[in-house]
């Protein structure tokens, strides 16, 4: 799945996570950082947002990065699995 692909719950100057389109095979949330600024983003992990306690894992992982990156993007609470 390239990084521009998907539903994006975040996006700062470093990092940016997508949720893969519903009615895929692999309904995962991805998430790509930047080594440097307008580089290429790389992939570096994904959760199962249907495993238990995966908003759990998905606040931990996005957590770091939403307080030091920029502001998450008004699509965050509301593209989020209930």
């Amino acid at each position: 799945m390239a990084a521009h692909e998907g539903r994006k719950l975040y996006r700062g100057a470093k990092y940016e996570v997508n949720i893969t389109p519903a009615g895929t095979s692999f309904p995962w949330i991805h998430v790509y950082r930047r080594r440097y600024r307008d580089g290429p983003l790389e992939e570096i992990g994904t959760l199962d947002y249907r495993r238990p306690f995966a908003h759990e894992q998905i606040a931990r992982a996005l957590g770091e990065m939403i307080l030091s990156d920029c502001q998450i993007t008004r699509d965050f609470r509301r593209n989020l699995p209930a």
